[in-house]
């Protein structure tokens, strides 16, 4: 849950909203100010935030939350990183 905690609070900054209204169900449709361009300055806070390196296919092709946080925890156990979700 740390990592799933820790995105939260970093989607919620980014996109001025509280971490509480977000779950691994929320959409980009749910969250004012994540278009396309939201998205890819997400991204790139994400890769920051994390240490990771995503790739634009993995990440446009999401579905929600849980999805990202899946990513997330894929390339960090990949790349050696610890990896609880």
């Amino acid at each position: 849950m740390v990592v799933f905690n820790d995105l939260r609070r970093l989607i919620a900054d980014f996109f001025g909203v509280e971490a509480e209204d977000i779950t691994a169900e929320s959409t980009a449709n749910d969250i004012d100010g994540w278009d396309s361009i939201g998205h890819t300055m997400l991204i790139i806070e994400i890769e920051r935030t994390f240490g990771v390196s995503l790739e634009g296919h993995d990440t446009q092709a999401l579905d929600n939350v849980g999805g990202l946080l899946a990513l997330i925890l894929q390339q960090k156990a990949t790349s050696g990183g610890v990896a609880r979700s």
